[in-house]
């Protein structure tokens, strides 16, 4: 019921650990365009609300749901909307909210450098917010973006239904729907968020940062829920958050 808007002026991140994300971010780019560029084939994107009456669908049609149409896709013309759901609880503390902040603000920079839509949306202290939305470009979002500020529990749930939200209210006409989340894996309701992941139609990979576990020993209520994503990584160790992010984007090529 209540959703706060962020403050999108960019004066409080210094310009030179800007620099240095957009520079980090170009080399991501370049490998996102790659991968995208040979998934780039002709599809068809079903489970919209106009277009051609998709016949896979006649019976979500016939008990109302809008959702039975599909639009075919020319390999040029296949475009993304993407959101990313930020972790913000306090269990993100000691590290862990920098490094998913810092690999939100690269993958947001590099993958609107190449046309990609992109939103962000998470939640701190309790809340589910809006960090930056599809209208306002990465370079005006940065603080927010970078914000470290972390504290009380983990309503991943809600955060997720406000993704879901944003594509199904903001989503272009024709484009392909990805959430991405980042969190540490500690939702505050694992049936709420089961039951969120079921009902997005969007596909959805989630990147756990587990930095304070062991490997092979990951969260118990990430392991409990990573068989709902459509892809999901860990990230044990701080060093290897380049490799995977770079290994979470070479996946979204398949969607």
């Amino acid at each position: 019921d209540e959703l706060t808007v962020p403050n999108t002026s960019p004066d409080q991140v210094p310009p030179k650990k800007w620099e240095q994300i957009k520079g980090e971010a170009e080399y991501v780019g370049r490998k996102l365009e790659k991968v995208l560029e040979k998934s780039r084939n002709d599809s068809r994107r079903s489970g919209l609300t106009s277009g051609r009456l998709d016949r896979r669908q006649l019976g979500k049609v016939g008990l109302g749901d809008p959702h039975g149409f599909s639009v075919d896709l020319t390999g040029d013309e296949k475009k993304y909307d993407l959101v990313f759901v930020l972790d913000g609880s306090g269990s993100m503390r000691r590290g862990k909210i920098q490094t998913a902040t810092e690999a939100i603000a690269r993958l947001s920079v590099a993958a609107e450098d190449i046309g990609i839509n992109v939103a962000v949306t998470g939640f701190r202290h309790g809340r589910a917010e809006l960090i930056k939305p599809f209208s306002v470009d990465a370079e005006f979002a940065r603080d927010k973006l970078l914000e470290t500020d972390a504290g009380g529990g983990t309503p991943l749930a809600q955060a997720l239904a406000l993704a879901r939200n944003l594509l199904e209210t903001e989503s272009h006409r024709g484009h392909k729907p990805m959430i991405i989340t980042m969190t540490d894996g500690r939702p505050g309701d694992v049936e709420a968020v089961r039951k969120e992941l079921k009902q997005t139609q969007a596909p959805i990979q989630s990147l756990t940062i587990a930095t304070d576990a062991k490997p092979g020993n990951p969260p118990e209520r990430a392991d409990e829920l990573k068989d709902y994503y459509d892809g999901h990584t860990y990230v044990f160790e701080p060093s290897r958050i380049e490799q995977q992010i770079d290994d979470l984007v070479s996946q979204m090529a398949g969607y």
